[in-house]
């Protein structure tokens, strides 16, 4: 069985701290859904990195199993189509 949209929001103006909370999550994720028989489908699993014009364009490392997430240029959420300028 594999959990449905799930969604995670994470914030902060440092790119180090971006980097190593969403994977502290990720992993946290995978455990949870392991415990209660669920898997973390790879394949339609992504990352999406919301810019601004002050923001830095550097790529976020987030994975697991030695596999980066894909990386994409808008996502689904709530309903809505936005892309990363939040458009």
């Amino acid at each position: 069985m594999f959990a449905n949209d799930t969604s995670v929001l994470i914030s902060s103006r440092n790119l180090k701290d971006i980097c190593s909370v969403s994977n502290l999550v990720l992993s946290l994720m995978i455990k949870s859904l392991g415990a209660n028989k669920l898997l973390l489908n790879r394949e339609k699993t992504n990352i999406t990195k919301f810019i601004t014009n002050n923001s830095s364009h550097s790529t976020v490392p987030v994975g697991f199993k030695e596999k980066c997430i894909e990386k994409m240029v808008d996502t689904k959420l709530l309903g809505l189509q936005i892309d990363n300028h939040l458009n």
